[in-house]
């Protein structure tokens, strides 16, 4: 994209800033469809556009593979789709346009009828694409429908798995295995009902809406099944954390972790928020209460993926450490209730 090129020469500030906003905006309704392109007029996902740049920042592929939340990142995302990607000329138009920014110099879209006139008529506020605001809440949005025929179809595989392994052979199930496979429907379940509220209305909303309620009633009738078996449908038992103020450990069923004070005081101060409320810890209560005088941008995301990591090496199931929390964008940290029970200990 040359045009990130002659914005960032014309506004004197460095290309990967131009680039990054750019990658952002791309994910909003900022351009119109299809302004993205490869050379021979393939459409570019713009999703694909937002993770790429996100897939350049260091570490991030370190953690999985998952970028704010989306799905996984393929290995042609990154500098393999940025430096072949091309923006239409009136895709570009629109997006100065909406964005009230100039139009970079040099191109042919300059000399367009259309912009000469917009120029005329007002100056521009932006001399180069401004950062995004809420990029990764319209990436999330768009990626949902993807994420949730996943999760839709893990759900099938534990209804199949539920209806077809040992009762296809006359037997009795033991009553773990109903255990195991309600509390992976019910983790399921509810990813499943957050990305169809955040899809809303909009299809594939509905659609995916009436997929799960079909399934809800293909489970009750599963598990009913076993209840004439006579072993009773179990209540999903929480498993409970506990936080050791004078030891500075956090121990869980079977597990005892031994944290650097940072790191305790972060799972410290988020436990002691939820035994008040359910809302989530700020950055505000975070600086005051853990990070001291690190105020630089990241210090609370790196704080918080140095206690999962520690988590994790004292022994701590992987999947486990994960689902203590729950993390959302602008909001802050806080402990996920609805998987477990916590309490502290002095």
């Amino acid at each position: 994209m040359r045009v990130t090129e002659i914005w960032a020469e014309q506004a004197a500030v460095p290309q990967p800033m131009i680039l990054r906003n750019l990658c952002d905006w791309a994910v909003t309704d900022a351009f119109p469809p299809g302004a993205f392109v490869w050379h021979d007029g393939t459409l570019v996902d713009p999703l694909d556009i937002y993770r790429s740049f996100r897939a350049l920042t260091p570490g991030v592929l370190d953690r999985g593979n998952y970028l704010d939340g989306l799905s996984a990142v393929g290995g042609s995302l990154g500098w393999p789709l940025l430096s072949r990607l091309m923006v239409l000329t009136d895709g570009l138009l629109a997006f100065c346009k909406t964005t009230d920014t100039s139009p970079p110099t040099g191109l042919h879209i300059t000399r367009s009828p259309g912009m000469r006139f917009w120029q005329r008529e007002r100056q521009a506020v932006h001399a180069f694409p401004p950062p995004c605001p809420n990029a990764a809440t319209f990436a999330q949005k768009r990626d949902a429908p993807l994420r949730c025929q996943v999760d839709l179809a893990v759900l099938r595989e534990t209804l199949h798995d539920l209806n077809n392994g040992t009762w296809q052979y006359g037997e009795l199930c033991h009553q773990g295995d109903l255990q195991h496979a309600t509390a992976r429907w019910k983790k399921i379940h509810d990813h499943v009902e957050r990305l169809i509220t955040l899809i809303g209305d909009n299809e594939p909303g509905p659609t995916l809406r009436d997929q799960l309620a079909q399934l809800d009633q293909e489970w009750v009738v599963s598990v009913s099944r076993w209840e004439v078996a006579g072993i009773p449908t179990p209540e999903p038992v929480k498993p409970h954390l506990t936080v050791i103020k004078s030891l500075r450990r956090v121990t869980v069923p079977e597990v005892s972790a031994s944290l650097t004070p940072m790191s305790f005081n972060f799972i410290l101060c988020l436990v002691e928020h939820a035994l008040e409320n359910r809302e989530f810890v700020g950055r505000e209560a975070l600086q005051e209460k853990v990070l001291g005088q690190n105020r630089a941008e990241k210090a609370a995301t790196q704080a918080f993926y140095r206690l999962k990591k520690e988590l994790i090496e004292a022994g701590i199931p992987e999947e486990f450490a994960i689902d203590i929390f729950e993390t959302l964008r602008n909001a802050g940290y806080r402990i996920n209730q609805d998987r477990i029970s916590v309490s502290v200990e002095p």
